[in-house]
Order: structure tokens, then C-alpha cells, then sequence
């Protein structure tokens, strides 16, 4: 609240919060801000000291409107958007902010917990949709080990094999156990 109420009699244009979380956007309505567009952001930051830091993009970032306008709004995409920092007019912004907070308590949880880093999940296309096998006829990771469409373990495992799930399935291994390039 102390940033809005201080900004509030220097800002004259447009606020884009870009920052996750519930309500972050509640000091600016408070602090009188005619003009407050929010963003749900789906980035990575990945790397380390020695080598240095990378940020990257998931899928274009949703923005939309808390106060003003959406022409507006469209005017503050045109400023921001990038080809390595892309955004997107949202509607219902606040539902988008519900959803990324959802994921993220999932992802913080269990990420640890299997010792791998949540950009994996934007890294490998299995991870991204695990769907997508289903939709082209293919096994569905929801299905149990001995299933007619061969469901089973995390790589596609049929009845009988006894591989459990463990990071090392996710961090290096590929489809049907094959090498990947998680190493």
C-alpha cells in the first residue's frame, strides 16, 4: 500500500501491475489510480551463477483490466508486448490470476518433493499437455497400468513392469524411457 499511495501523486497514465498473486492490484484501487491493468505472468527464469541467467517466456502473458479501458488496454499491449516477453488482452483477468496461483501451489509442492525445478514443465512437451497422446489415439496418463490403450507409468509402462515414477523419469528420461535432454 505504501508504494501506491506514494506513486499515486507522480503517476498520471496507466498502471500495468505485472506481479502474481491475489489482489495485488487492491493498493492501486485503494490509493485512487484511475487506469490499473494487471498481468498474470507465465515466465521462467532459468540458470545459475556461473553461467548466468536466462528468462524466457511459457505463453504469452494475459493482461486486463482492473480500472479503465479496454481500448485502452490495447494501447498499453501495443507499448509492452515483445517477441521474447509476449502478452495478450484478457477478459477475465481475476480468473486467470485464480488459475495461475492454483498451479503454482501445486508446482511449489510437488517440485521439491521430486527434486526437479518447475521449468520443466514448460521445457518437455509431454509435461506441457499431458493430454495430447490421448487425443491422437494414444495412451491417456490417467490411465491404469493393464488398460486396453496400454496406460501404465509415466512413459507409456503396460501391466507388469514394476518402474515407479521418480525425478529421474522426469528430469532425464524421455518418451518410453529413452534418453532425453534433461542432463
Amino acid at each position: 500500500m505504501a508504494l501506491a499511495r506514494r506513486l499515486a501523486p507522480r503517476v498520471s497514465g496507466p498502471v500495468v501491475i505485472m506481479q502474481n498473486g491475489l489482489g495485488v492490484e487492491r493498493p492501486f484501487v485503494e490509493a485512487g489510480f484511475q487506469e490499473i491493468y494487471r498481468s498474470v505472468l507465465y515466465v521462467v527464469s532459468e540458470g545459475d551463477l556461473k553461467k548466468g541467467f536466462r528468462f524466457r517466456a511459457v505463453t504469452p502473458s494475459p493482461v486486463g483490466v482492473v480500472t479503465g479501458t479496454k481500448e485502452r488496454l490495447q494501447s498499453c499491449l501495443a507499448a509492452l508486448h515483445t517477441v521474447g516477453f509476449p502478452l495478450r488482452a484478457e477478459a477475465d483477468i481475476q480468473r486467470e490470476a485464480w488459475t495461475k496461483t492454483i498451479i503454482n501451489c501445486v508446482f511449489n509442492a510437488v517440485c521439491p518433493l521430486l527434486e526437479v525445478d518447475n521449468s520443466l514443465f514448460s521445457k518437455h512437451e509431454e509435461a506441457r499437455d499431458p493430454g495430447a497422446e490421448d487425443r491422437h489415439g494414444g495412451r491417456h496418463s490417467g490411465e491404469p497400468a493393464g488398460h486396453p490403450r496400454g496406460g501404465g507409468g509415466p512413459h507409456g509402462a503396460g501391466a507388469g513392469d514394476q518402474r515407479q515414477l521418480h525425478p529421474g523419469h522426469l528430469h532425464s528420461a524421455g518418451p518410453a524411457g529413452e534418453p532425453g535432454d534433461g542432463d
